[in-house]
């Protein structure tokens, strides 16, 4: 993805250490969510534990984690829009614009 991405957004006027960083919260964001996250059946128990309501299914524990994926979307664009806008520096000498 990153031979994808990162000229992408160049072209965008992102530099490749600012691009790699949306890839990188874009992604962890959609790891945790995914069945295919490998502590998901871990998570699947915890949520069994504590929801004694009615039965946990695959999309019933998907639709559970559907609000706090919106908040780590949220908390992930605020801190990403913040960057970009304010300008602040990313590591010594680079900036998120070219």
């Amino acid at each position: 993805m990153s031979p994808i991405a990162v000229p992408l957004f160049m072209k965008a006027n992102f530099t490749p250490e600012f691009a790699q960083i949306i890839f990188r919260a874009a992604d962890g964001v959609s790891k945790a969510f995914t069945p295919l996250f490998p502590y998901y059946i871990i998570l699947l128990g915890f949520i069994k534990k504590y929801n004694n309501e009615r039965p946990i299914t695959l999309f019933g524990a998907v639709r559970l984690m559907a609000p706090i994926l919106l908040i780590m979307i949220g908390a992930w664009l605020v801190i990403l829009l913040m960057f970009y806008i304010i300008g602040m520096p990313i590591g010594p000498e680079v900036f998120p614009t070219l």
